[in-house]
């Protein structure tokens, strides 16, 4: 019932967008705060005179964020992941015109959904890992963390919004590959793709397509992010510490 009153009131698109958009500024947040406290604390020094790899304490770091953020990101996959199972079960209703839309939403884009929110809230970690690397104080790290996400992922929203309605196949591909936005997309596909020169079951593959190319693209970001930040990180900490 909660979801066929979703599906009437056209907020479904728009609650996923927000919980995915929601669940990136935590992940940024606290990533933000996780070096930067440390220094605060006096005891992010004290890993100069250790043995331990930049690379193996960001990694440590990584995997401590990921523990708190699995509860809320899996269950939102499965909430994405239901919706699919819905779309792709459910009968057609008389006059509808794809069984694509028989959810309320196209279930390649809520799979899209599920298969990229992962990679998307590691990029976030990523940002906010490195901003807390390079500022003193962890309200700092946290304010440039947000606005470099937010310029990151919101941009790759920007684009894909253009793209989608106006390029052809490669335009609906791209929507898939962006969190932030696919759900919209999915939900109101003639507001959001091009419906001129292709039908819903066409774009239907074209956001699930989208989706496993985002999901590869977001995490190929992060990784590179934490590698560019581990290779500054002895130099970053001991300047920041006034040792250089």
């Amino acid at each position: 019932c909660t979801l066929r009153a979703l599906i009437t009131f056209g907020a479904l698109g728009p609650l996923l967008s927000a919980a995915v958009a929601a669940l990136l500024l935590v992940a940024t947040l606290l990533s933000a705060s996780a070096v930067a406290r440390e220094r605060d604390d006096r005891t992010l020094d004290l890993l100069l005179t250790t043995p331990l790899q930049p690379r193996d304490y960001l990694r440590g770091k990584l995997l401590g964020l990921a523990r708190v953020m699995w509860p809320p990101t899996v269950a939102l996959m499965l909430v994405a992941l239901c919706i699919a199972v819905v779309g792709w079960t459910t009968p057609t209703p008389e006059g509808q015109p794809s069984p694509a839309l028989a959810a309320g939403m196209l279930p390649g884009g809520a799979v899209a959904l599920a298969l990229g929110l992962p990679g998307l809230l590691a990029t976030g970690i990523a940002i906010g890992l490195t901003w807390s690397v390079r500022s003193r104080q962890w309200t700092t790290a946290a304010a440039a963390g947000l606005v470099v996400t937010a310029l990151a992922t919101g941009g790759a929203a920007f684009i894909a919004t253009l793209a989608g309605a106006d390029i052809p196949a490669l335009g609906p591909v791209l929507v898939g590959g962006v969190p932030l936005v696919v759900a919209q997309a999915a939900s109101d596909p003639g507001g959001w793709l091009d419906l001129k020169n292709t039908n819903l079951d066409t774009l239907n593959q074209q956001l699930l397509i989208g989706g496993c190319l985002g999901a590869v693209a977001w995490f190929i970001a992060a990784l590179a992010i934490l590698r560019a930040t581990s290779m500054s990180f002895t130099t970053t900490v001991r300047r920041l510490a006034g040792l250089d």
